[in-house]
């Protein structure tokens, strides 16, 4: 190979001439004799191997000599062995230090030489060694395979990835009626299982970005080449992802962030392409089945909390791709995580609280979803209206009154004798709001609430926490009043009983911003039982201290007085003596 690069290439080379046609003859004589190299490339010997790739690339790039010697000019039988050891026998390499090499060859060789395809059965020989090679996780370096897999599978012909057939020949482990590209994109699954651990996390993510780029390319591209486009595309997204990358994504919420982000950024192209509407709308149906089918929502009880995680970190995820495509390409598409997503997994929970308004994990995926899609995502108003009826999440009633606001009287009226409920959804309330929360949130029946809170009119249990995520939001009346019934309850010694001393102390500093007397009037006299209640407990336990103190210089004296008894009568002892 060096020497027919050497000899013949230049602006001097005239094929036609005696001498150097008779070398020409000569070096493919050469190249027959040693099998076209086939020896060399299947030896055990890895460096020969490697050698070998090195000598067909220069086959290959020698420019006018390579058309006579492995062309369209070359003899049949060495054209199709040529071809055979660059495209599939090469394929079989296991070697990772051989990879530059051989990737280098397997590329370049089809775009120099298009018409390969007629001299190599690409569904036959080719795809069940590249499948091979991906599902062994690339032989432990799959950071110098996989970039090369796109580029490689650009070049076969679309015939050859798209035909059902090809993928039965080839061993096919995906649904009868897979593609070859289907069952190229399992085996490279396969391999980024094998890939899966601490040591192998850079094969791991280079076998992933190929699973994108692979099933990107055939949905986008090859399916165009397709015979029935629509079903092509519904196969090769059923073997990628709904029988593998989906349930692999949503088996956990605590790790798995990779795949999961790469899953999702998919999906937000698939949803964005307006020719990919068809295989967009088979797939979120999947997609939410399963997210249903996950939380336990089909079994008529209650939801599984860790199934209602992992589908609300899924939907998490879903929203960042949404935002990062939107933001790198203008592509909209719709609210499609609402639409195809969010809707029908929040419906399946609602139906769950309406039936066990203690179901704390379908409260929770309900929360999430209006969250972030507010009242959109729930089927009707009346949905609405029935979980502020009947809820007890304190998370998802927050959740309904910030999306429907008009709703938060109703939520007052059910949760006025709830101390502990009402003081956590005030408290989610204040979070998510802003300066304007008075505005927003202060009602009469809040005020009655509070007063009646701190006059003991509701139950002890959350007093104190209810009293406290209220502060800034009552009426400077209902401030009034809740002070002065908080000093009337801390002279009387009942604030300890009710909960509600920290909240005396939360409502008595800081002082009041307003301009009112009474109010500050009020805020005077809560002050001051405050404080005779704390010079009392300290008198208190001075006079404890005092008590004990005496007792014990008491029992000293005692001890001494005994101890000198015996010491006067010993010596009473010794004069007798």
């Amino acid at each position: 190979g060096g020497f027919a690069k050497r000899a013949f290439v230049g602006a001097d080379f005239d094929a036609e001439e005696q001498k150097a046609s008779a070398a020409l003859e000569k070096l493919g004589a050469a190249i027959d004799a040693a099998g076209c190299l086939s020896p060399f490339v299947r030896t055990p010997a890895a460096a020969l191997r490697r050698a070998a790739y090195a000598a067909l690339m220069d086959v290959i790039s020698s420019g006018a000599v390579a058309d006579r010697l492995i062309g369209a000019e070359a003899p049949g039988d060495r054209r199709k062995k040529i071809a055979r050891l660059c495209v599939a026998t090469a394929l079989e390499e296991k070697d990772g230090s051989n990879f530059s090499a051989l990737w280098e060859l397997v590329v370049t060789y089809p775009q120099a030489h298009a018409g390969c395809w007629d001299d190599v059965d690409a569904g036959a020989e080719v795809i069940p060694a590249l499948k091979s090679h991906l599902a062994s996780g690339c032989h432990g370096n799959a950071t110098a395979s996989a970039p090369s897999i796109l580029p490689f599978l650009s070049l076969l012909p679309p015939r050859a990835l798209t035909d059902v057939s090809n993928a039965a020949a080839g061993g096919s482990e995906s649904a009868s009626d897979a593609s070859a590209l289907a069952d190229v994109l399992a085996a490279a699954w396969e391999g980024w299982k094998l890939c899966c651990t601490p040591s192998r996390a850079d094969d791991a993510a280079a076998l992933l970005r190929c699973q994108r780029e692979g099933l990107l390319y055939g949905l986008i591209v090859l399916a165009d080449a397709a015979a029935e486009p629509s079903a092509f595309r519904v196969g090769l997204v059923r073997a990628s992802v709904l029988d593998r990358w989906a349930p692999e994504c949503m088996a956990t919420a605590t790790h798995g962030d990779v795949e999961r982000r790469a899953l999702c950024e998919v999906l937000a192209t698939i949803s964005c392409k307006p020719e990919l509407d068809s295989v967009a709308k088979t797939t979120w149906s999947s997609l939410a089945s399963r997210a249903i089918d996950l939380c336990g929502g089909k079994t008529g009880g209650t939801m599984d909390a860790a199934g209602a995680a992992r589908v609300v970190a899924f939907h998490r995820c879903l929203l960042h791709a949404a935002e990062q495509r939107r933001s790198k390409t203008g592509e909209d598409g719709g609210d499609w995580v609402r639409e195809r997503f969010a809707k029908p997994v929040a419906s399946a929970a609602l139906e769950s609280v309406a039936a066990y308004p203690g179901d704390a994990a379908a409260a929770d995926v309900v929360a999430a979803m209006v969250r972030s899609h507010g009242a959109g995502c729930l089927p009707t108003d009346e949905a609405m209206r029935g979980l502020v009826d009947a809820c007890e999440s304190p998370a998802l009633l927050a959740a309904v009154v910030s999306a429907a606001p008009e709703l938060w009287d109703d939520a007052l009226s059910s949760l006025s004798s709830k101390a502990g409920t009402l003081a956590d959804v005030l408290s989610r309330l204040s979070l998510t709001g802003g300066v304007d929360d008075e505005k927003r949130w202060g009602r009469v029946r809040l005020d009655e609430a509070v007063i009646g809170a701190a006059g003991g009119g509701v139950d002890g249990s959350g007093v104190g926490a209810l009293l406290i995520a209220a502060a800034p939001l009552v009426s400077s009346g209902a401030a009034v009043e809740v002070m002065t019934r908080l000093a009337a309850t801390v002279r009387r010694g009942d604030a300890a009983a009710a909960g509600t001393r920290d909240a005396a102390w939360a409502w008595a500093w800081p002082p009041p911003d307003v301009d009112r007397a009474d109010a500050r009037e009020a805020w005077e006299d809560l002050f001051e039982a405050l404080f005779l209640e704390h010079l009392t407990s300290c008198e208190s336990r001075e006079d404890e201290i005092d008590a004990s103190g005496y007792a014990s210089s008491s029992d000293g004296e005692e001890s001494i007085e005994n101890d000198g008894s015996s010491s006067v009568g010993d010596d009473d002892d010794d004069d007798d003596d």
